[in-house]
């Protein structure tokens, strides 16, 4: 799953602003070719405390069905049983925030232009923001998701 998630990441060239999770990707990808690498237990015992606590903090149960309910009859599908749905929503969710994101430092880039009046970064700057759109409507259309203009 972890190779999927990778490989996804780095055809699209996206790299989290976060510097811990920024080190994290980092230093699986140098480990992603040791045959017995543990990441697990590699990260959550990691010298850098905020990689140890992070990666704990994910990995730690947060609700468990209780015994009463189980003895019922009762069934939760648990993350696990459902990563393969779960991960590429998830990819797919990051990826339409990043452009989002992008998005909107192309709209205050083009604004500084603007005031600038430096038309040929304007023009230069719409057709990337226009490039970023259809990309942002091609990932709303993949999680049924609207976009919601102004």
């Amino acid at each position: 799953m972890s190779n999927y998630i990778l490989s996804e990441l780095d055809v699209d060239r996206m790299e989290s602003s976060d510097p811990v999770i920024r080190k994290i990707f980092d230093e699986y990808h140098r480990h992603l070719d040791e045959k017995n690498f543990d990441g697990m237990k590699y990260f959550t015992q990691h010298p850098d405390i905020q990689v140890s606590r992070l990666i704990s903090d994910i990995l730690s149960e947060k609700n468990k069905l209780s015994s009463f309910w189980k003895k019922r009859g009762n069934f939760i599908e648990e993350e696990h049983e459902i990563l393969y749905q779960l991960v590429p929503r998830t990819l797919q969710e990051y990826k339409l925030r990043f452009i989002s994101n992008m998005i909107a430092q192309t709209q205050n880039e083009i604004q500084k232009a603007a005031v600038i009046e430096n038309y040929e970064l304007i023009s230069e700057l719409q057709k990337r923001f226009q490039k970023m759109k259809a990309v942002e409507s091609a990932l709303c259309d993949k999680l049924n998701k609207r976009i919601i203009g102004y």
